[in-house]
């Protein structure tokens, strides 16, 4: 497989994992779980302050796929649920993480 095919399916897996979280959910998500920047950064291996432009943006945040769907996936991981309507709730099994 080449490097350029390779690429273009690990993003179509991303768009998969994260399609449309917005900047909104993710800082509701944040909120609901009680946590602060530094906390979302060492869970998801993104860099605080990249967390903090992603949730300013109040729509699809414009970083990259990976970065986004790592926040996402540590959100989740925690108990967070994004709902398709660009909705955030809690898990019904949470437990402060």
């Amino acid at each position: 497989m080449s490097m350029q095919t390779e690429a273009c399916t690990t993003r179509r897996l991303l768009l998969r994992i994260a399609p449309m979280v917005t900047g909104r959910q993710i800082r509701a998500a944040i909120y609901l779980l009680g946590w602060n920047l530094k906390r979302v950064s060492e869970r998801s291996g993104v860099p605080w302050a990249t967390v903090q432009r992603m949730q300013a943006d109040d729509g699809v945040p414009r970083q990259m796929y990976e970065k986004v769907a790592a926040v996402q996936q540590a959100l989740e991981d925690a108990g967070v649920e994004f709902i398709e309507d660009r909705g955030v709730a809690l898990k019904k099994d949470w437990h402060d993480a």
